[in-house]
């Protein structure tokens, strides 16, 4: 696919991104200008990012350029600083494809973090500078992820993980102990892995009182 057909496509998606960076409006003016819900609004914008990403993917793989697309998508946990990092790295590349077009997000992501493959153990260092961060110090994901060279998203990801494995390990214990599968209840309760963590100590102190934070 070039990439005036994939403008073509997904024009109404890109109609989207236009208007909300060339002309800055919010998602509540673009959805009442398309008369669509801002909901909608919001899904389009977030589609268009990751499909731009995997066009470009595509067409960088079919003239021989190795990307880890994957590994690149997972340490920015954003599509916007995952699609931003292709057009600044394969420049040359990309401005062919798009018809010397100008980049779609390079100009409109800010602080956009070097790309750097992180291994078990830096992940592990990077979790507890943010634990630590998050909840000794009250700081925002954006704060920690921008000292830390990550991205707000990545932080966000990478706290919840931790809070995570709690849950899975305290869920374990408590089928264990009381023979009863408590996923589906502790799974319904929030879409926060630490709400989830919060109820299991409140519900069972005893049975994780080792993975408790000091």
């Amino acid at each position: 696919m070039n990439y005036e057909k994939f403008v073509e496509d997904n024009s109404l998606n890109y109609q989207i991104l236009e208007m909300k960076f060339k002309q800055g409006k919010s998602y509540k003016e673009i959805a009442g200008e398309l008369n669509k819900s801002i909901i909608t609004i919001g899904q389009r914008y977030r589609m268009f990012r990751w499909s731009l990403y995997t066009c470009y993917y595509r067409y960088l793989k079919s003239i021989g350029l190795e990307v880890d697309a994957k590994d690149i998508r997972n340490f920015y946990q954003s599509s916007s600083h995952a699609v931003a990092y292709l057009e600044k790295t394969y420049s040359e590349a990309l401005t062919l494809f798009r018809g010397d077009e100008t980049p779609v997000f390079l100009e409109n992501v800010k602080n956009l973090p070097p790309y750097r493959k992180l291994t078990d153990r830096q992940v592990l260092n990077l979790e507890k500078k943010i634990v630590k961060a998050r909840e000794g110090q009250g700081r925002t994901f954006a704060d920690i992820g921008k000292e830390l060279k990550i991205t707000k998203e990545k932080t966000r990801r990478i706290y919840g993980h931790y809070y995570h494995k709690k849950v899975m390990k305290a869920l374990d214990r408590i089928e264990a102990h009381t023979g009863n599968e408590g996923s589906y209840f502790i799974f319904d309760y929030s879409d926060s892995s630490r709400k989830r963590w919060e109820l299991i100590v409140k519900d069972y102190p005893d049975l994780v009182q080792d993975l408790i934070d000091n």
